[in-house]
């Protein structure tokens, strides 16, 4: 396990969790009336809050392939949940949002469950699409 790709694996959750944070203050900034309404989609795409939100999930994707690349998805999706953790505190900073340690320990429970899951499916790479089986 490379400490690196796991470091990495933090930065892409970091960016993540920030640009759910971002998308999340544009949509709330806009009058309640317009939820659910497509004309709110529209609005959106003029707001700089909400495309800088899309562009930091966009390059915590990307640094989440880098860090694929690093180390193996067993280890580094679970490390991406922990964008959670980074959204919350975020929400906390702009919205007072009270994030004790019921929060932390939920979204840490998150993260142990994603491990576990991965854990026990042990997911591997597999051939490329269109390619011939052993068998076939």
């Amino acid at each position: 396990m490379s400490l690196l790709g796991m470091a990495v694996a933090v930065v892409a959750a970091c960016l993540i969790g920030l640009g759910f944070v971002a998308q999340q203050h544009a949509a709330f900034q806009e009058p309640l009336g317009r939820i659910l309404h497509p004309r709110l989609l529209l609005d959106l795409l003029h707001s700089r809050l909400w495309l800088s939100g899309i562009a930091l999930m966009i390059a915590g994707q990307l640094v989440f392939a880098f860090a694929l690349d690093l180390v193996g998805v067993a280890q580094a999706t679970p490390v991406l949940t922990v964008n959670l953790v980074f959204a919350l505190a975020a929400a906390h900073v702009i919205y007072r949002e009270p994030f004790g340690a019921r929060a932390l320990l939920g979204s840490l429970t998150l993260t142990g469950g994603v491990a576990l899951f991965l854990g026990i499916g042990q997911p591997h790479g597999g051939a490329p699409p269109g390619a011939l089986s052993p068998a076939g």
